[in-house]
C-alpha cells in the first residue's frame, strides 16, 4: 500500500493514486522527491531497459511511485495534468507489468501498476506504478548487451550502485530473510506452548510476517500546515485527556519520522 509525498502533500490516507489526489498536486505544483517520479508520457524511442532501470532504482531506494500523465515546468514541478488516451494507458499498464517482470531481477514483490480515470478528460487517464521498498533488494537491470547493473533512486536523479554499496545491500537482504526464519520460529514456539494436546485431536498452526517492509517516511511535504491524515486519526482515537502534540524537539522529530508521521516544527 502506497504512502509517498504525494499522499502526505495532499493529506490523504495510504493506499491507491485518485484523480482527486493528483489534481490537488499539480495544482500546489508538487515538485518530484525521492518516491515521486512525474512523467508527462512513456518514450517510446527509448528501450524499455529505461524503464526497468527506473523501476529497480525506487524498489533499490525506499519506493515510491511513478505517474505517468503530468506535465512538468522546468524545475521538476507539477504543471498540468494531461493524461494519455485511455487504450495508450491500457496498453502501458501491460507494458510496464512486462518489463517488470521481464527485465528486472528479482521480480520486485508487490510491484503494482494501473491506470486513473480522469473525469475532467474522460477519453484520458494517468498510469500509476507503484514500487514498494524491496526486501529483494538489490534488484538489477539489463543495461547493454550483455551488462547488468544496479541502478538507485537518490533525490530525484538515478545512480548506479557501487562494489561497496552492492556488499551492503546484499548483506541486508541476507540478514531480512534470517531474522524473518527466526520470528518466524518464535513465533511458533510461543504458539505450541499454548496448545492443548488431545488423542485425536491435530493442530495446525501458520505463523507469517509481512513480506513488504512499510514506506520510509522520505520526503517533507509540500504544504507543511496540511494535516497529516494517519497522526489526525491517531489523536481522534485517543481520549481528549491523552492527546499529545509533536513539535520542537529534534528527538520527538526523529521518533515520528520512524513511525511514519510528518510533524510541522516549532
Amino acid at each position: 500500500m502506497a504512502y509517498t509525498s504525494l499522499h502526505r502533500s495532499v493529506g490523504s490516507l495510504p493506499g491507491p493514486v485518485t484523480a482527486e489526489m493528483l489534481t490537488q498536486a499539480v495544482a500546489a505544483g508538487l515538485g518530484e522527491t525521492e518516491d515521486l517520479d512525474w512523467k508527462q508520457d512513456a518514450d517510446d524511442a527509448k528501450d524499455n531497459k529505461e524503464n526497468a532501470k527506473d523501476f529497480a532504482a525506487l524498489a533499490n531506494a525506499g519506493g515510491g511511485i511513478i505517474v505517468t500523465g503530468v506535465r512538468e515546468d522546468g524545475a521538476d514541478h507539477a504543471a498540468e495534468l494531461l493524461g494519455v488516451e485511455n487504450d495508450r494507458a491500457n496498453g502501458l499498464v501491460t507494458k510496464f507489468r512486462a518489463v517488470a517482470t521481464s527485465l528486472v531481477r528479482p521480480f520486485i514483490p508487490a510491484f503494482k501498476v494501473y491506470a486513473v480515470p480522469l473525469p475532467a478528460y474522460p477519453d484520458r487517464s494517468a498510469v500509476v506504478v507503484e514500487i514498494p521498498r524491496s526486501p529483494e533488494a538489490p534488484h538489477l537491470t539489463m543495461w547493454d548487451k550483455e551488462s547488468w547493473r544496479y541502478p538507485k533512486r537518490v533525490g530525484t536523479d538515478t545512480v548506479w550502485l557501487g562494489e561497496s554499496d552492492l556488499e551492503a545491500a546484499y548483506r541486508r537482504r541476507f540478514a531480512l530473510r534470517q531474522d524473518t526464519q527466526t520470528h518466524l520460529q518464535r513465533l511458533y514456539d510461543e504458539v505450541k506452548q499454548r496448545l492443548h494436546y488431545e488423542s485425536r485431536r491435530v493442530w495446525v498452526v501458520v505463523t507469517g510476517v509481512p513480506s513488504v517492509p512499510a514506506p520510509f517516511d522520505m520526503a517533507l511535504v509540500a504544504n507543511p500546515s496540511a494535516a497529516d491524515p494517519i497522526m489526525t486519526e491517531i489523536l481522534q482515537a485517543l481520549p481528549s485527556s491523552s492527546e499529545r502534540v509533536f513539535c520542537g524537539s529534534s528527538s520527538d522529530f526523529s521518533l515520528s519520522r520512524s513511525l511514519g508521521w510528518s510533524v510541522a516544527a516549532g
